[in-house]
């Protein structure tokens, strides 16, 4: 195990400013300070040259307006979410991956704060989610998404149709004809039959795994968590790329042989792998699923980050970073590991000195903020590691 949280923090923590902004030192206020950056209400301080005078905005300051944005900006008030702000550009929904990452973000709000004001809309959410029934068509990722996200809304308000409808989304993947076909069946593809471009994702079988572990969390039922290790068996065998290690998004298989895209290390899919390795090891007591999230975490930080160790989303513009940061603070809590608790502080640190007038996070953590249209893509990053 690591070290504690607090001790990982007690000497301070001082991180490179915002390169765009020109903003100098940000100091992650250490433990005895003013604005004790390791109290567990978030209360440390983030800002550009910190004085007394004006020690800038607290984390706990910076989640309730990212919370507030939230409610009041891109929900819509009858259980549905904008896709981006201004609104009249982008769609109003509530299912896939986009709307599901803001869903996401009010559990995770309800999780680190215990937030009651969540849950109504939560609750709300959990009638408007789409219930995906046998023959229903759809992309395998989009309804593992949605399982996920409805997953969430049970766990913070207990909500049945919820947990039915999650239920309903598993059996759909489950028993779907022509998804676990191809020259690699073991991997789902994204539409039945190929249809579509032959791709089969990561998106699905990590976010199905995912969904079976809370199920697994939830009712206790052993079947869940058998399926869970078997699927994640069987994404390390196609989209580990071991000498980094850390996942690639793409397969491609045209019937006859499968071919992976490698290097595309999307945030939401690792995030995914690190969350369920740290959630194996819980349930089974088998040490080495945290030894390979440890190892992907570790990847993350080493490897896809700019010059003073801040995150850099490369990957396509509608990736999520929600996932890993949930996956980051379930290594920093769960598993207490002070490299998880750095780089969270690191990125929050980056993300916090780049918002724009409305507080609005662009997609890469240091900068620069949305200048025009914000979207639940881009913002949901920088929400998550606020909260």
């Amino acid at each position: 195990m690591g070290t504690s949280i607090v001790a990982a923090l007690g000497a301070g923590i001082y991180l490179a400013g915002n390169p765009v902004a020109g903003n100098g030192l940000i100091r992650v206020s250490q433990a005895g300070d003013t604005g004790n950056a390791a109290a567990p209400n978030g209360a440390g301080r983030i800002s550009s040259k910190a004085t007394a005078a004006d020690p800038g905005p607290t984390y706990a300051q910076l989640a309730s307006r990212s919370a507030v944005l939230l409610e009041s900006t891109f929900y819509n008030g009858t259980g549905l979410w904008h896709m981006c702000y201004p609104l009249g550009i982008c769609a109003t929904k509530n299912r896939d991956w986009g709307s599901d990452s803001l869903t996401n973000l009010l559990y995770f709000r309800w999780l680190t704060t215990n937030d009651q004001s969540v849950l109504p809309i939560l609750r709300q959410l959990a009638q408007t989610a789409r219930y995906w029934p046998s023959q229903s068509t759809a992309s395998s990722d989009s309804v593992m998404w949605d399982a996920v996200a409805e997953l969430r809304m049970y766990q913070a308000t207990g909500s049945k149709i919820a947990l039915e409808k999650a239920a309903a989304a598993l059996q759909w993947l489950a028993t779907d004809p022509g998804l676990a076909t191809g020259a690699c069946p073991a991997i789902d593809y994204q539409w039945p039959h190929g249809q579509r471009g032959d791709l089969k994702t990561i998106e699905t079988a990590s976010n199905y795994i995912k969904a079976l572990l809370l199920m697994y969390q939830i009712t206790g039922g052993p079947s869940y968590l058998a399926t869970a290790q078997a699927q994640y068996a069987e994404v390390r065998q196609y989209f580990l790329a071991r000498a980094v290690p850390l996942y690639t998004a793409y397969m491609f298989d045209d019937g006859t042989s499968c071919h992976v895209l490698r290097g595309q290390y999307f945030a939401s899919v690792n995030g995914n792998m690190i969350w369920a390795g740290v959630a194996l090891a819980q349930a089974t007591g088998n040490p080495v699923y945290l030894s390979q999230a440890i190892a992907t975490a570790r990847a993350v930080q080493h490897r896809l980050g700019d010059g003073t160790g801040v995150f850099a989303d490369l990957q396509a513009d509608n990736d999520i970073v929600g996932p890993l940061i949930e996956a980051m603070y379930s290594l920093a809590t769960t598993a207490r590991q002070a490299f998880a608790v750095r780089w969270l502080m690191v990125n929050a640190s980056a993300a916090g000195a780049d918002t724009n007038p409305l507080g609005e996070f662009g997609r890469f953590f240091d900068g620069p903020p949305p200048a025009s249209i914000a979207t639940a893509w881009q913002m949901d990053g920088g929400m998550a590691v606020m909260m």
